[in-house]
C-alpha cells in the first residue's frame, strides 16, 4: 500500500510540474480561442487528474490528510465571493462560463484555480 502511495505522489508532482513548465507553451487551433480556451482545458483536465489521484490515495491510505496553509480562508472567502457574484449578476451564464470563448475570469475558472491551489498544497510538502 505505501508503494501505490509513493507512486501516487510522484505522479501527481511529475504532473505539477509539467502544469507549470508546459501551460505557458500550450495553444492549439482546434478551439476558436487559441490562447485562453486551450489552457483552460487543459488546466481543468490536469486538475481533475490530481483530484482523482488525490481520491484514490485516500482509499489506499484509509485516511484523509489536508494541510491547512494561511491561505485557506482567504481562497475560499474568494470563491463564496465570486459565487454570491454570480448568482446575483444580471448575466449569470456569463459570469459562470465567462464570455465564451474565453472563459479566463469566469466562476469555472476561479473554482479551478483554487482547486488547483489545494492539490499542490495537498501534494507538494516541502
Amino acid at each position: 500500500m505505501e508503494k501505490i502511495t509513493t507512486y501516487i505522489e510522484k505522479v501527481s508532482a511529475g504532473l505539477i510540474y509539467a502544469l507549470v513548465l508546459l501551460l505557458p507553451l500550450f495553444f492549439t487551433s482546434l478551439t476558436t480561442e487559441f490562447y485562453d480556451t486551450a489552457k483552460f482545458l487543459a488546466l481543468g483536465s490536469i486538475v481533475l487528474t490530481l483530484f482523482l489521484l488525490w481520491a484514490v490515495k485516500i482509499l489506499v491510505d484509509q485516511k484523509i490528510s489536508i494541510l491547512k496553509t494561511p491561505f485557506d480562508l482567504p481562497l475560499l472567502i474568494l470563491v463564496g465571493v465570486a459565487f454570491a457574484s454570480t448568482v446575483l449578476s444580471q448575466t449569470p451564464y456569463t459570469s459562470l462560463f465567462g464570455n465564451l470563448p474565453r472563459v479566463i475570469g469566469s466562476f469555472l475558472f476561479q473554482v479551478t484555480l483554487v482547486l488547483l491551489y489545494f492539490m499542490v498544497v495537498a501534494t507538494i510538502k516541502s
